[in-house]
């Protein structure tokens, strides 16, 4: 194969940016001269250029070219986590001029993250997938297995489902979750 054909693909790469709303300013969207899709009703936003995100996605895709490997763009997400409801704003984030979607959760590792840090995704999701596994726990029990059998049976599939990235979301659970 070319070398000029080869490229080489890497699994995942995370950037934070903590963005002071004092330094870098809120823009208002004019709304007059194009009607967005990606801008929210709050019509706040904030121009890439001032965020050091952008910086970092053009660092990164220069490194990427450079080793002759290559983005998805399309697998390029942001995701802004923003708690008081009087600064709202959404970006324009771009790669290689390609917009990059704002998402509002994602799945990190098996942990569904919601930008709102609330973990109601995530506790519904781990509920769901225990919920499945215990239908191996009813069969076993239904063909005489032992309660040695069972306890192995729920430590290995169900439990470890149940306290997967526990670590993580168990000191911020509301009681309803």
């Amino acid at each position: 194969m070319e070398q000029s054909k080869r490229f080489k693909f890497i699994d995942d790469l995370t950037v934070l940016e903590v963005v002071n709303l004092l330094t870098v300013g809120i823009s208002c969207f004019n709304i007059k001269n194009q009607v967005p899709n990606d801008i929210p009703t709050h019509g706040q936003f904030i121009p890439s250029e001032n965020l050091q995100s952008q910086v970092y996605l053009n660092k990164i895709n220069e490194w990427t070219k450079n080793q002759q490997m290559l983005i998805n763009v399309k697998k390029t997400k942001s995701m802004i986590f923003n708690f008081t409801d009087d600064y709202e704003f959404t970006t324009r984030l771009d790669l290689e001029g390609n917009p990059i979607e704002v998402i509002e959760n994602t799945k990190l590792l098996g942990t569904i993250i919601q930008n709102d840090l609330k973990w109601d995704m995530n506790t519904s999701n781990i509920v769901r997938k225990a919920n499945m596994r215990m239908e191996l726990l009813r069969r076993a029990t239904a063909f005489g297995a032992s309660t040695n059998d069972l306890k192995t049976i729920y430590f290995s599939y169900i439990r470890s489902i149940l306290e997967h990235s526990a670590v993580v979301w168990h000191n911020s659970l509301p009681i309803e979750n």
